[in-house]
């Protein structure tokens, strides 16, 4: 088991349900009486479990890496909160001791213009760290999911190849 999956386990209670039935399972085979095809039936239900774990690791990696990306856009968003909060307050005092009109309207302008650059470069990076989390979250999934196909494609093969092997004529002697 590797360190995502023991970590999968604690996040995703499901996990360690889906470990226990395949360790049963794998405990369950050798007991099983042999009689034709159980070889095969041994080796799909095998197959079942790795599937089925590999699946469920992908979407506890895709989980994970959006709960993160989450909680960084969070914490972004509450940096730029607390710091509009912070300019604001410098703002108020700055006015209160703004000695003109004329004074106070520039302070204003600046409040507005470094409070407008502020929000674009927070927006630009709201937006990066949205679209790398978006990325990253289906990155798993995606590559599970050409894992599959590859298999799927492999054994279509393999059985295309059997059927063609038995489709052939015996060769006369």
């Amino acid at each position: 088991m590797t360190a995502s999956t023991s970590s999968s386990s604690s996040a995703f209670p499901f996990a360690s349900a889906f470990q226990g039935y395949a360790e049963a399972f794998g405990k369950m085979m050798p007991a099983m009486p042999e009689m034709p095809g159980m070889d095969a039936f041994k080796t799909v239900g095998t197959d079942m479990a790795a599937h089925g774990r590999a699946n469920l690791e992908a979407v506890t990696a895709s989980a994970q890496v959006t709960l993160k990306g989450t909680s960084d856009v969070l914490a972004l968003m509450a940096g730029s909160t607390r710091a509009g909060i912070e300019r604001s307050l410098e703002l108020t005092k700055a006015l209160a001791g703004a000695g003109s009109l004329q004074a106070a309207v520039e302070l204003q302008a600046e409040f507005a213009r470094t409070g407008m650059e502020a929000f674009m470069k927070d927006a630009g990076e709201l937006a990066t760290l949205a679209s790398t989390t978006a990325k990253d979250s289906v990155k798993p999934l995606t590559e599970r999911a050409a894992a599959v196909m590859a298999a799927m494609q492999g054994a279509g093969e393999t059985v295309a190849a059997e059927v063609a092997a038995k489709a052939k004529p015996a060769k006369a002697a």
